[in-house]
């Protein structure tokens, strides 16, 4: 019955360990333009009037913040962007973080999977009744 516990209790400690790695990975704050900027990456805005606006990326266009837009999948458009109608800035993930961000959460899910066989098989080895 003791051994119970200590599998209960080290199952339990992994998965919640798993478990703030997990929230800790998919946790996205608010970006500045300039950090949008920076990214280039496709960007989805609130604005104050809870509009959301998605741009395929946001750059300058002398000196005015603007957001790209593809239209058609053909014609590129700029809309101007004010920073003072901005409540929130959201990045999108790209394709190839969300496989990389995947193949990293498997291998934890399978480093943790195997560290719990091996501790089960130590308890299960060791003599407890001293």
């Amino acid at each position: 019955m003791n051994t119970k516990k200590i599998h209960l209790r080290i199952v339990t400690f992994f998965l919640s360990i798993l478990l703030i790695f997990q929230s800790c990975a998919s946790y996205k704050g608010s970006y500045t333009l300039q950090e949008a900027f920076e990214t280039n990456r496709k960007v989805q805005i609130l604005t104050i009037t809870n509009e959301k606006l998605e741009y395929q990326k946001i750059d300058t266009l002398n000196g005015q913040w603007v957001g790209q837009k593809l239209i058609n999948n053909t014609d590129l458009v700029y809309d101007p962007i004010s920073p003072q109608t901005i409540r929130n800035i959201q990045v999108m993930r790209s394709k190839q973080d969300e496989k990389k961000e995947g193949r990293v959460i498997l291998i934890i899910i399978g480093g943790v999977v195997l560290t719990i066989i091996a501790l089960v098989i130590g308890v299960n080895n060791t003599d407890l009744s001293n």
